[in-house]
C-alpha cells in the first residue's frame, strides 16, 4: 500500500516540499535552512520575510552564476505576476543583511544591465528527519557521519513519527466522518493581494470574499473593491475631490462605511453597497473607524467635543440615528480605536494619555449595556490604532507600536492580544512598517494588512529641476529621508538609519568620502546646519520628549538646547547663524498650545516669536521672513522674523506633502514643497508674486521624501526612492 503523506495530510501543512532538496547551506557566519526558510547568523535567527529568504536560496543554489531579474522573478514567483520593485526591495534587504565577506567583497554582487550573483563560498548539509544536518563540502567530502547509536535514534524517531501520523490520520477521519470543522495548522503565511497599487485604508469583508481600499490620484479620491485572490478591481463610487479613509464592512459583508472630507475639514461618514451604488450620508464629526454590533444594527465610534475638550465613545444605530454617549474622557485622556466583540458583550478601545508621550496607550473594554469598564491588557503601547476582534472572541488584532519601540524598526506592526492572559504577540517580523488605518479580520481567521517600505537614497541634480541631470550619490536604505544639510564647502550632511536609530553622516557633493559623525544620541529626527558647517542642530529624544541639541562639525561639543514638557522637532538656523527657530508643542490639559520660539544658537533662554499655530519653519535667504506650515490643510504662511506677524497665506497645489515644510528658492523669490500625484513625487514652486504653483522637477517615477538646495544655489539634493505598498493576507497566525 502506498502512503502519500503530502496528499493525506495536506490540510495539516507539513510543508513536505518535493521541489527543493532539504538542505542547509553554510557560508561564513551564516546558515541557510531551505526547508524552514530561515537564515541564521552565528546561531541567531535573522528576521527576514519568507520571500526574501527564497530570493537568497535561489541565488545560493546557483552561486557563481549571474541571474537576470527575469530569471530570479520566474524562480521566486512561479505562479504570480508581481512588480520588479518587490524583487529590488528583497535584494536591497539581503545586501544590507549579509554585508561583505571577510575579504571585503559583497556576498551579492550587482552586474549592471545583466543581473545579480552570489559570490560566497558555501558548504552544504542534508536535513535529516529530526531537523539535524549532515554537512558536505562542495567536493562531496563528508563533515559528519552519525554513529550507530545516532542512527538507531533516528530509526526510533522515524517509527514514533509514523505511529503518531497514523494516530493523527485516525483522529482526522473520525472528525471528518462526524462533519466537524477542522482548523488547519502550519506556518504563518503571507499572501500578496495587490501588485503595486496605491493601497490606503484597506479592510476585508468578514466572509473574506472582497476587500476595499482607497487611493488618491491627481487630487481625486477613489474607492476600490477587489475580489480576494483576483487581480481586477472595480470603483464602487464616482471619484471626487477630497480624501477617503477608515473603511469598514458591515457584519453581513453587504455594505462599506467610509469617512470623507470634501471642501471642508469636517469628517463625514458615508455608506455604500459593497458592489457599488449611491453613497448615503450617515453622520458627521467622527474620529475612528466604526465597529458594528454582531447583528449589525448598531455601531460604535469615537468623537471629540472640542468645545468641552472631551473624547467621547458613542453608540448609534447603523443609519446614524439614536446616538448615546457610552463613555467620556477628560483631563488629558482620549479614546483610540474601538471594536465590538463577536458576542456583543464588550467594546474594546484604546485608552490614550497623551501627556505620557511614551507608553501612551493601554487596551480596555466596556460593557455596552452597563457601561462598566475593565482592563483587557496591562501592557503599554506607544501607539495603538485600529482594533478588531478575532472571530472566536478570544483575542484582538491591533496595528500599533509597543512601549519604547516608537523610534525603532519595530514600530507600526500587527499584534495579537490574548484576552485570557492580556499578553500580546507580534505577528509581523518582515522589517516593514504597517499602515495604521489598514486592517481587517475574516471569519476564517485571516488578517488583511498593508505593509509599506520606503527605500531612500540621495540624488544630486541641477537646481533648475531637470531630471536628466540627476545622479545617485548614496546607496543606503534610508538616506536623507529625515534630513539633508548642504554646506558652503560643498560637502553634504545627512541622516541615515543606524540600526534602530539614526546618525549624522558627512560626504562630498559627489557622494565620496562618506563618514559617520555621531553615534549618540541614536534617536535623531531631523538635521539642520548653517552654510558654514560649523555645527549641526537636530532633534533627539531625551526621556519623554524630543528636544533640540547641537554638535560641532567634527562630532564633538554635544549640548542640549531646549528642555521642559514639550516636543521640539522642527527647527531652522538663521542665515547669520545667531538664532535657532523652532516650533514647540507642549502637552498640557489636552489643549493645543503649539507656537514658534527662538533661542541663541549657542543656547540660552527661549524667546516667544509667534503664537500662530505653524510648524516646520524655514528662514528666507536674507533672514527677514519665515515660512511655515499652517494647521489649516494645504496652507503655507510667511511670517516676519522680527515681529512674528503673519505676512501672507498661500494655498498649495493639490496633494501636497508638507512634513518637511516649504523651503525657499535660492533667490528668495519663491517657496518650494513636495507634491505627490499618481504615486510620483515632485518639487513644486509657489512664487511670492501670486502666480499659480507649478512644478520645478519633472520626475516620472518614484517618491521624494526630503530635499535641500546647495549653499551656492546651483545644485539640488533630493532624498528619493520607491515605496512598496501592497495589501496582504496573513494566515495561520495562531
Amino acid at each position: 500500500m502506498s502512503l502519500d503523506l503530502d496528499l493525506i495530510y495536506s490540510q495539516f501543512n507539513f510543508k513536505m516540499d518535493k521541489s527543493r532538496d532539504q538542505k542547509v547551506y553554510k557560508f561564513e557566519q551564516f546558515r541557510l535552512d531551505t526547508l524552514h526558510l530561515m537564515l541564521y547568523r552565528e546561531g541567531e535567527q535573522v528576521a527576514l520575510a519568507p520571500k526574501a529568504v527564497e530570493t537568497l536560496i535561489a541565488m545560493v543554489e546557483r552561486h557563481g552564476e549571474i541571474l537576470s531579474k527575469d530569471e530570479l522573478m520566474s524562480i521566486i514567483w512561479t505562479d504570480s505576476i508581481v512588480e520588479e520593485s518587490n524583487l529590488a526591495q528583497y535584494l536591497h534587504i539581503l545586501r544590507k543583511t549579509l554585508g561583505n565577506q571577510t575579504d571585503g567583497k559583497p556576498f551579492i554582487e550587482t552586474f549592471r544591465r545583466r543581473g545579480y550573483c552570489f559570490n560566497g563560498e558555501i558548504s552544504t548539509a542534508d536535513l535529516t528527519e529530526n531537523g539535524n544536518t549532515t554537512s558536505q563540502t562542495e567536493d562531496g567530502g563528508s563533515e559528519l557521519n552519525p554513529s550507530p547509536r545516532v542512527r538507531r535514534t533516528y530509526l526510533a524517531a522515524a517509527i514514533f513519527t509514523a505511529c503518531l501520523l497514523g494516530a493523527v490520520s485516525i483522529i482526522w477521519v473520525i472528525f471528518a466522518a462526524k462533519g466537524r470543522d477542522s482548523r488547519t495548522g502550519g506556518d504563518l503565511t503571507i499572501l500578496n493581494l495587490t501588485t503595486g497599487e496605491d493601497v490606503n485604508f484597506a479592510t476585508i469583508s468578514p466572509d473574506g470574499n472582497y476587500f476595499v481600499y482607497s487611493s488618491q490620484e491627481g487630487g481625486m479620491a477613489h474607492l476600490w473593491l477587489q475580489q480576494t485572490g483576483q487581480a481586477s478591481r472595480r470603483e464602487i463610487i464616482p471619484p471626487f475631490s477630497g480624501s477617503i479613509w477608515e473603511t469598514s464592512f458591515t457584519p453581513d459583508s453587504q455594505f462599506v462605511y467610509f469617512f470623507t472630507s470634501e471642501e471642508t475639514s469636517e469628517t463625514t461618514l458615508y455608506r455604500v453597497p459593497a458592489l457599488g451604488g449611491l453613497r448615503s450620508k450617515i453622520l458627521s464629526d467622527i474620529g475612528t473607524a466604526v465597529s458594528f454590533s454582531p447583528d449589525g444594527r448598531e455601531m460604535v465610534f469615537r468623537r471629540t467635543n472640542q468645545a468641552e475638550k472631551k473624547s467621547l465613545l458613542v453608540i448609534a444605530s447603523s443609519d446614524g440615528l439614536g446616538e448615546r454617549v457610552l463613555l467620556a474622557k477628560t483631563d488629558d485622556e482620549a479614546f483610540s480605536g474601538v471594536a465590538w466583540s463577536p458576542d456583543g458583550k464588550t467594546i474594546a478601545f484604546g485608552e490614550l494619555k497623551p501627556t505620557l508621550r511614551e507608553g501612551v496607550c493601554t487596551i480596555s473594554g466596556v460593557d455596552p449595556r452597563s457601561g462598566q469598564t475593565r482592563s483587557l491588557s496591562s501592557e503599554r503601547w506607544d501607539s495603538c490604532f485600529r482594533l478588531i476582534w478575532t472571530p472566536d472572541g478570544r483575542g484582538l488584532i491591533m496595528a500599533g507600536t509597543k512601549y519604547k519601540d516608537a523610534y525603532t524598526t519595530r514600530r507600526d506592526q500587527i499584534y495579537y492580544i490574548s484576552i485570557a492572559s492580556g499578553e500580546s504577540r507580534r505577528l509581523t517580523i518582515d522589517n516593514s512598517r504597517y499602515q495604521y488605518g489598514s486592517l481587517g479580520v475574516t471569519n476564517k481567521d485571516e488578517i488583511l494588512a498593508v505593509p509599506f517600505n520606503r527605500l531612500s537614497q540621495i540624488w544630486s541634480m541641477d537646481a533648475a529641476g531637470d531630471s536628466r541631470t540627476v545622479v545617485q550619490i548614496t546607496t543606503g536604505f534610508a538616506d536623507g529621508r529625515s534630513g539633508i544639510a548642504p554646506l558652503a564647502d560643498g560637502r553634504v550632511a545627512y541622516l541615515t538609519r543606524n540600526g534602530d536609530g539614526f546618525s549624522i553622516w558627512l560626504m562630498n557633493a559627489d557622494g565620496s568620502d562618506q563618514k559617520q559623525l555621531t553615534t549618540d544620541p541614536p534617536e535623531i529626527e531631523e538635521i539642520r546646519a548653517p552654510s558654514s558647517g560649523r555645527f549641526f542642530v537636530f532633534a533627539a529624544k531625551r526621556e519623554k520628549w524630543p528636544h533640540l541639541s547641537r554638535v560641532d562639525a567634527d562630532g564633538t561639543g554635544y549640548r542640549q538646547l531646549t528642555f521642559g514638557d514639550s516636543a521640539e522637532v522642527d527647527s531652522a538656523i538663521s542665515p547669520d547663524e545667531n538664532w535657532i527657530l523652532y516650533s514647540s508643542e507642549p502637552f498640557a490639559g489636552g489643549v493645543d498650545k503649539s507656537s514658534l520660539w527662538k533661542i541663541p544658537a549657542g543656547g540660552g533662554e527661549p524667546i516667544l516669536l509667534s503664537e500662530v499655530k505653524c510648524q516646520t519653519p524655514h528662514y528666507s535667504p536674507n533672514g527677514q521672513t519665515i515660512s511655515c506650515i499652517s494647521r489649516e490643510t494645504g496652507i503655507i504662511l510667511t511670517i516676519s522674523a522680527d515681529s512674528g506677524a503673519v505676512l501672507a497665506r498661500f494655498k498649495t497645489a493639490e496633494n501636497p506633502v508638507l512634513n518637511v515644510g516649504a523651503r525657499w528658492t535660492p533667490d528668495g523669490n519663491g517657496l518650494t514643497y513636495i507634491v505627490s500625484r499618481k504615486n510620483v513625487g515632485n518639487i513644486w514652486i509657489q512664487d511670492l508674486n501670486g502666480r499659480e504653483p507649478h512644478p520645478l522637477t519633472d520626475f516620472t517615477s518614484g517618491d521624494i521624501y526630503n530635499y535641500a538646495f546647495s549653499a551656492d544655489g546651483k545644485r539640488l539634493f533630493v532624498a528619493r526612492g520607491y515605496a512598496t505598498r501592497n495589501a496582504v493576507l496573513i494566515r495561520n497566525f495562531r
